[in-house]
Order: C-alpha cells, then sequence, then structure tokens
C-alpha cells in the first residue's frame, strides 16, 4: 500500500488526515448499516433452501470488502499522523 508524501507542494498533513478519518468514520456508519441489512432466512424461504445460506455468504463478503477499505484507510491515516 502507497502512503502519501507529506511535503510543501501536497495536500497538508491536517487536512489529508482529517479527509482519512472522514472516510473511515462513513464506512463505519456504511458497516453498521450493512449489519443491520444482514439477511433474514424467513426473506429468503420461497427460494429454496439453499438461498438463506448463498445470501448470508454474499452479504458476509460485502462486509468483508467494506472492512477491508476501512482498515486500509486507516493505516494510511496512521502513517500520515496528525
Amino acid at each position: 500500500m502507497r502512503i502519501p508524501t507529506i511535503h510543501p507542494a501536497g495536500t497538508p498533513r491536517d487536512e489529508l488526515y482529517g479527509q482519512l478519518r472522514d472516510a473511515v468514520d462513513v464506512l463505519t456508519a456504511a458497516l453498521h448499516a450493512m449489519r443491520q441489512a444482514a439477511p433474514v432466512a424467513r426473506d429468503y424461504a420461497p427460494q429454496g433452501a439453499d438461498a438463506f445460506e448463498a445470501a448470508t455468504r454474499e452479504h458476509l463478503d460485502r462486509v468483508k470488502r467494506v472492512e477491508s477499505a476501512a482498515l486500509e484507510l486507516v493505516e494510511v491515516a496512521r502513517a500520515i499522523g496528525p
């Protein structure tokens, strides 16, 4: 992962750090909303026995991708520090 270099011609450290923290906050809120929207078995019952399990796997994969993005942004923010 590439970490931005803080230098006079670039984005000021505090501004960049704030942008990264804002992005992490939004992703954290998205993760909360995604967990609230997790599949419920009764919503998949008419589709057959495997539908709920498949929907759950797909949902968990989406959650993992957003978690991964949030963790990467946290790493970048920590690396540049305020």
